[in-house]
C-alpha cells in the first residue's frame, strides 16, 4: 500500500482539485456571480486564493520529501 501511495502522490493533488472545480462550476452555473454584490466576488477570489495556497504548500511538501 505504501509503494502504491509513493508512486501516485499526484492523486493527492488531483482529486481535491477536481472536486473543487466541480463545486465552483456548480456555483457559477446557479448564478453565483451574476449579481452585482461585491461580497460574492470577494468570496470567489478568496476561495481561489486559498486553494492555490493549499496546492502550492502540498506540492512543495511532496517535492521536499522526494
Amino acid at each position: 500500500m505504501k509503494k502504491l501511495f509513493e508512486k501516485n502522490k499526484f492523486i493527492l493533488i488531483l482529486v481535491p482539485l477536481g472536486l473543487f472545480i466541480v463545486f465552483i462550476n456548480k456555483k457559477l452555473n446557479t448564478g453565483f456571480l451574476s449579481s452585482s454584490k461585491i461580497e460574492n466576488h470577494y468570496i470567489f477570489v478568496g476561495l481561489l486564493l486559498l486553494i492555490v495556497f493549499i496546492l502550492l504548500f502540498t506540492i512543495i511538501k511532496i517535492d521536499k520529501n522526494s
